[in-house]
């Protein structure tokens, strides 16, 4: 059996503006928009003094 990546899908509300800003902001610099909220979301858990939890 193939072991589980632990990602998870996440959903959320935002004004279609800002969405297609970052999304087209992401598409010009190359990268997923995935990665780009994953790395906010470290950084803003670790200046709150929160830390990544391993699994």
């Amino acid at each position: 059996m193939a072991k589980k990546v632990g990602l998870k899908a996440y959903t959320f509300r935002t004004y279609d503006t800002i969405i297609a800003a970052f999304r087209e902001a992401c598409e010009s610099n190359g990268v997923s928009q995935a990665s780009v909220l994953s790395a906010y979301m470290v950084e803003y858990a670790k200046a709150a003094g929160m830390e990544k939890k391993e699994d």
